[in-house]
């Protein structure tokens, strides 16, 4: 499947499995993951927002980048994605 260029997005209710599904999909796909959920962009707030363990990040963007204590705004958090 040829999927250059596409975006897939992948949303749900909290603690369904996104994640786990996104993870395999990325791997199959040779694909990255862009993280939008408003608080794992965010450094320190693991427990919190129950991101995937440091062993499961590797194809995840964006996945803590970000300091809580700054604003974030869409031209910040889409520059940075690219």
């Amino acid at each position: 499947m040829n999927i250059k260029g596409k975006v897939l997005v992948i949303n749900g209710m909290t603690g369904v499995g996104k994640t786990d599904v996104a993870t395999i999909l990325s791997k199959k796909l040779n694909g990255k993951l862009v993280c939008a959920d408003s608080v794992q962009l965010h450094r320190g707030l693991d427990i919190l927002s129950n991101k995937p363990s440091i062993l499961k990040r590797e194809n995840h963007l964006l996945l803590s980048k970000f300091d809580p204590f700054n604003p974030l705004d869409a031209n910040t958090f889409t520059r940075t994605g690219r």
